[in-house]
């Protein structure tokens, strides 16, 4: 079976791709054909246009075994997929110029311990922080 990391960043281009368009048959035939080119048996996809939802759908089965369909609603794992995501998020703010990535993050979010407040996005993003894996943050 692929890691479901095969079919992200294929789709994030689809998306991209056709996310102005108001017809999404094209991004439905596109996601079709890459779960039968990968094998991924499944996934559900969204996209939002100015906050609002244009376009969500299912597509193939979530669980091969008893061969329930994706429904757009179904929520998935992602797991360590969530990390691309915020990656991309934070360097569109960058480049929007509404994020700096060497600003200390104590900057954006309010009540972090001083040592956690003094680390920046580009050293959480790069894992260059010196955070240990699964670390407490209680007391940093």
């Amino acid at each position: 079976m692929l890691h479901p990391r095969a079919f992200v960043l294929p789709a994030i281009a689809i998306v991209l791709r056709v996310a102005a368009a108001p017809d999404f048959s094209e991004l439905a035939a596109l996601t079709r054909a890459e779960l039968a080119r990968t094998g991924v048996p499944g996934c559900a996809i969204a996209v939002v246009v100015d906050h609002q939802l244009a376009y969500a759908e299912g597509f193939g089965v979530a669980n091969a075994d008893t061969r329930e369909p994706v429904r757009a609603e179904m929520l998935f794992r992602l797991g360590s997929t969530t990390k691309m995501f915020t990656a991309a998020t934070a360097v569109t703010l960058a480049l929007d110029g509404r994020l700096r990535l060497d600003s200390p993050i104590g900057g954006f979010v309010s009540g972090l311990a001083p040592k956690i407040a003094r680390l920046t996005p580009h050293q959480l993003l790069t894992h260059s922080a010196g955070l240990a894996d699964d670390a407490p943050m209680e007391g940093l």
